[in-house]
């Protein structure tokens, strides 16, 4: 009995050392390989969180462009990315910092002395960002950075390294625990369980490595005793669940994120046919509550009309002049947007565009008035197609002016219609009018030519000093040319204006002499016609109190 004792005690003695360290081998061995995989996980999680904020850096730099953020504006934009890169942390020991290219420290939540921000900006300048450790007050951190070369930034999220690696190690005291609850059990059934002991650990180790090299967190360990292995298989299986979970759930954040942006796109893409890009982004980035509130600011107005287009539209199908119009319509968009314009509306066969609005330029009218001839010139490229492929031909007539209006969303809660209202948008329409009046293909007003920064490009022929109705303050209107095109008849057009002065001061007979000689020298133009008819009939009809200007009351 002796002798069997003191043999189980030799075996024992040689296997207990040998279970103790395989099965401390095993242990370590899933720990580290576990460590690896989780860490490789964590890091990842890290990343996606600095790319979620790299992204958020390119919609604010993006938005600060359109709104013209510049210089000391620049910080209101970098208090914005801190905010956000701060909600962005999951430990309570974690900081978010921006660093400039050039070594400036331009946020951060952790204070640092100026040579742990020289060694800091050092790795980061020579990485380009990724992976880094360093050091804060003699605390290790562990982080990781991205580089914003737009505005050469690096954005730099991190963690304490306790912390971060505070998952790994919770696991590294589980299985010390549970190795030493193994020992002291396998002690006692060694005989019996020596056998058996090596294969549920080798499957946990098997499985490990698989997640490991695969990161397929859907493995499991298959739990064969209901004991401290099996508590330890449990628990495995238990945590690589939760950090299935967890994946699953960063998964599917970034498919609804993705989901969320090809949304936003899809809608962007199907409104900006009925409502203008920049309209757009301005309504994305306001509140519901100011969704209604205008402002009051200067914007040039441009009205463009078909000429006879009743007419031409009784001798055709509706379906077959819708599809005419819209190859107009596309044409004429194509020229109003090339010039920084929107189209605010469609009337019928009429176009109303604002440029000035809801983005200023700083030369909107010169933008509109080189809208008017382009326009002009893809009149005449669509008549070149109409007419061969349809049979017809379309005219317009074009009427801008400039002046303070209100700009806004106007509407209900329900329905709402981004516009400007006022007397500029009623003046523009007005003169769009006047085309037909005076013959002519642009009317400006004299507010529009005052505008102008770069006026010397353009010869304006004064057409009238008008009161429109609705109106009581008379307005000079033009007709503009470009500088090369009249260089003939400029000295026609300075004759036949002396003439206006004349008739604008009353002085009637003189004026019809001088439009007499005008119609001599150009008997197409119709002007001279319409003021010798005035003249010969004021010369009959002397009007009481004239001052020069033509009342107007048709619309």
């Amino acid at each position: 009995m002796k002798r069997k004792a003191v043999f189980r005690a030799k075996i024992v003695a040689v296997t207990l050392p040998l279970l103790i360290l395989t099965v401390v081998f095993v242990g370590f061995t899933a720990y580290y390989t576990a460590r690896n995989g989780i860490t490789a996980i964590a890091k990842e999680f890290l990343g996606y969180k600095v790319m979620d904020i790299y992204k958020y850096t390119s919609r604010q730099v993006t938005l600060a462009k359109e709104m013209g953020f510049e210089g000391e504006q620049r910080d209101a934009v970098y208090e914005s990315l801190f905010s956000y890169g701060l909600s962005t942390l999951s430990g309570t020991k974690g900081g978010f910092l921006l660093l400039g290219r050039d070594g400036k420290l331009l946020r951060s939540s952790l204070e640092m002395t100026e040579e742990e921000k020289k060694t800091l900006h050092a790795k980061l300048l020579e990485k380009e960002g990724g992976w880094l450790e360093f050091s804060v007050h003699g605390v290790p951190y562990v982080g990781v950075g991205m580089y914003y070369s737009e505005w050469e930034i690096f954005l730099l999220l991190a963690n304490e390294r306790e912390e971060f690696y505070k998952p790994v190690n919770t696991i590294l005291w589980y299985v010390t625990v549970i190795l030493g609850i193994a020992v002291v059990i396998a002690g006692g059934v060694m005989l019996w369980y020596l056998k058996h002991l090596m294969k549920p650990v080798g499957d946990l180790v098997e499985t490990i490595e698989t997640i490991t090299q695969t990161r397929d967190l859907s493995k499991r360990v298959r739990v064969e005793y209901n004991d401290e292995i099996g508590y330890l298989a449990h628990s495995f299986n238990t945590m690589v669940r939760e950090l299935e979970l967890a994946y699953h759930q960063i998964k599917n954040y970034a498919y609804q994120t993705i989901q969320a942006k090809n949304k936003e796109e899809k809608i962007r893409f199907i409104f900006q046919k009925y409502v203008p890009t920049e309209v757009i982004n301005r309504i994305l980035n306001i509140s519901s509550d100011t969704v209604l509130i205008g402002n009051k600011q200067v914007v040039t107005i441009l009205f463009s009309d078909i000429r006879d287009f009743t007419h031409i539209s009784e001798q055709f199908a509706p379906d077959f002049l819708v599809t005419v119009l819209n190859q107009y319509f596309s044409i004429m968009d194509e020229r109003i947007r090339s010039h920084k314009g929107i189209i605010d509306k469609y009337i019928g066969d009429a176009i109303m565009a604002i440029f000035g609005a809801p983005v200023q330029h700083g030369n909107d009218p010169d933008e509109a008035l080189a809208a008017a001839f382009a326009m002009r010139e893809g009149v005449e490229v669509f008549n070149a197609m109409a007419e061969k492929k349809y049979g017809v031909t379309f005219r317009i007539g074009i009427g801008i002016n400039t002046g303070e209006a209100i700009v806004g969303n106007i509407g209900s809660e329900n329905k709402v219609d981004y516009t400007v209202i006022g007397d500029t948008v009623n003046l523009a329409s007005r003169l769009e009018s006047l085309t037909k009046k005076y013959k002519a293909g642009v009317v400006v007003s004299e507010f529009t030519r005052e505008a102008l920064q770069n006026p010397e490009i353009y010869y304006f022929r004064l057409l009238d000093f008008v009161r429109v109705k609705g109106k009581d303050k008379p307005v000079r209107i033009y007709e503009p040319f470009l500088v090369d095109e009249v260089t003939e008849k400029k000295a026609y057009y300075q004759h036949f204006e002396h003439g206006l002065k004349l008739y604008q001061h009353g002085d009637f007979p003189k004026a019809l002499q001088v439009f007499e000689e005008c119609l001599k020298q150009d008997s197409h133009d119709y002007l001279p016609y319409m003021y010798l008819e005035r003249c010969q009939y004021y010369i009959a009809n002397p009007p009481v109190g004239w001052d020069g200007t033509e009342t107007l009351l048709e619309k």
